[in-house]
């Protein structure tokens, strides 16, 4: 995958991290070299996304693509409910970016430095292992308190 030269996400990207993550780990496998399933790997289940008013996120092309998988869902929620109808956003991502907090805290204390003696940043492999670790540390109960907490619940 690579990097927006922005760091802002598009609507490639958001394609991408739909077939690469989302469906993934929903259940649905790809035809190798292909954008479409192969017979029998589409979950058997509904698949559900909500996602807010970004303009990757409603454009043509992203709705054309997820139009073309009949299992999949799309929600959008419209501007200004974010913070009262996205359950990660009421609680968890304060706690998660508490641990993550934590964990840079740890690092920079015996990080290596440059030769200008500034702390060198971790790696991105390294903070991709923290949000993997940060994430376990969620427990379902907060999950479910999240849930509880927004409006859908």
């Amino acid at each position: 995958m690579t990097v927006n030269k922005t760091a802002n996400s598009n609507k490639e990207l958001t394609k991408l991290i739909l077939k690469k993550v989302i469906l993934p780990g929903a259940g649905v496998t790809f035809l190798p070299g292909t954008g479409f399933t192969s017979p029998g790997t589409t979950p058997g289940h509904r698949v559900g996304v909500i996602w807010d008013e970004f303009k990757a996120h409603s454009c043509p092309e992203v709705k054309s693509y997820c139009q073309s998988h009949d299992f999949l869902d799309v929600i959008i929620i419209p501007g200004g409910l974010t913070p009262v109808a996205q359950p990660l956003d009421k609680v968890i991502n304060k706690v998660l970016k508490g641990y993550f907090r934590d964990m840079y805290d740890q690092y920079i204390l015996t990080a290596p430095v440059d030769k200008n003696g500034a702390p060198k940043p971790p790696s991105r492999q390294l903070l991709a292992t923290w949000v993997v670790k940060c994430w376990d540390m969620i427990s379902p109960e907060l999950v479910r308190k999240a849930w509880t907490a927004s409006s859908w619940g």
